[in-house]
């Protein structure tokens, strides 16, 4: 019995460093995470940097953790320890190097390119005007694109309001980002009114939809 016991006791540590392990890589995936929805965890205001400052030091314990404990073992387990720690320095600096805004904007737009393109259906068949500040209340199963669960018609300043706004950040009391729809693409030097803010077309998706911010 004593030898059985003896004979389980590697594997029940081998099990313990991958959970271990394990950890460290999901708290830098949550991180991850954070960001790439950063533009909609903006819209938290005074708690997002409290999100995104709970989600790094949860990484960064999960990681601490798992070196000290490795490094206090036997010798061979040294290399988990320094596999731990490239880990977290290759997650951090892809972390800080990402521009998470464009991967957001683009990934958003190809995982629900068919809503975008029914929103846009609704606007060319008028569906979606209205007077309202914030624009008219998208159907439920689109809402999800708006932060606002609306589209708003807005257009450069001075001009009149030609281009439909799916807002995925809105500011107090002014300003937004989101998504721009034009049947006629503009040149990214062209600027919008963004809810009493300028904005600017900084990326096009296709099928007439660009990103504003």
């Amino acid at each position: 019995m004593a030898q059985r016991a003896d004979h389980d006791q590697p594997t029940r540590t081998r099990g313990r460093e991958f959970f271990q392990l394990a950890m460290v890589v999901a708290a830098w995936t949550v991180v991850a995470g954070v960001h790439l929805f950063g533009v909609r965890i903006a819209n938290l205001w005074l708690l997002a940097p409290v999100v995104y400052g709970l989600v790094w030091l949860l990484a960064m314990v999960a990681t601490t953790t798992f070196v000290v404990i490795a490094w206090r073992r036997r010798r061979r387990r040294r290399a988990a320890a320094a596999g731990a720690v490239a880990i977290a320095a290759l997650a951090g600096g892809g972390v800080v190097a990402v521009d998470w805004t464009y991967a957001y904007a683009h990934g958003q737009f190809r995982l629900h390119r068919e809503d975008f393109a029914a929103i846009a259906a609704l606007a060319d068949a008028g569906g979606l005007d209205s007077d309202e500040y914030y624009g008219a209340l998208l159907p439920d199963d689109l809402r999800h694109l708006s932060v606002t669960g609306r589209a708003a018609w807005i257009g450069p300043r001075g001009e009149d309001r030609s281009a439909l706004f799916l807002p995925t950040w809105t500011g107090i009391p002014d300003g937004g980002v989101g998504y721009l729809y034009r049947t006629a693409a503009p040149a990214h030097d062209i600027g919008f009114d963004c809810f009493a803010d300028p904005c600017q077309v900084r990326w096009t998706l296709g099928d007439g939809w660009q990103w504003v911010g």
